[in-house]
């Protein structure tokens, strides 16, 4: 009962806005009172090229267009999963894509990526690219980067330091 009380929730918001009404006034607002399901989930089954099962739109220059809050512990705020099909090539897929376009004849100036780790800051990685389980390409917390176990960072002298596997540490000048 609780998840077809979600569902007609939806289903009177897709029709409000289908009958002719640009907006939902107050805004929709959706609480899953199930400990154990989705709160949202929306399943696209089309096959066309420019079809997607949600988009987000902002004229709104002054603020995020979608915001994700989590309080996870072992797990991701956000989990983006690409599902390859047997028999199928996904070789241009990718979980994430980004696009930094200019709507008029200059170029963007956009950030590609922004990682911010405001207040206290964080003891944790800032970034760890895995492939089959083993990390290849780390940033550590302190800015120093870890490429297939070999650490690399700048000491105090403003000397590039690689220590090795094996714990052999290199310097260049």
């Amino acid at each position: 009962m609780k998840g077809q009380a979600l569902n007609l929730a939806a289903m009177a918001a897709v029709a409000y806005v289908a009958a002719g009404s640009s907006t939902i006034d107050p805004p929709l607002r959706i609480t899953n009172p199930d400990p154990a399901g989705n709160a949202v989930m929306v399943t696209n089954n089309s096959q066309a090229s420019s079809s997607l099962a949600a988009s987000f739109v902002s004229t709104n220059s002054n603020d995020t267009t979608v915001g994700v809050r989590g309080r996870e512990t072992g797990r991701g705020t956000l989990k983006v999963t690409n599902e390859r099909q047997d028999g199928r090539s996904n070789v241009n897929a990718a979980a994430a894509s980004l696009s930094l376009e200019a709507l008029g004849t200059e170029p963007t100036n956009a950030q590609g990526i922004f990682l911010n780790a405001p207040g206290q800051g964080t003891t944790g990685k800032l970034l760890n690219l895995r492939n089959q389980g083993i990390e290849r390409f780390v940033v550590g917390p302190d800015g120093a980067v870890t490429l297939q176990g070999v650490r690399l960072f700048v000491n105090a002298d403003g000397e590039l330091v690689a220590v090795t596997r094996n714990g052999s540490t290199v310097i260049a000048p």
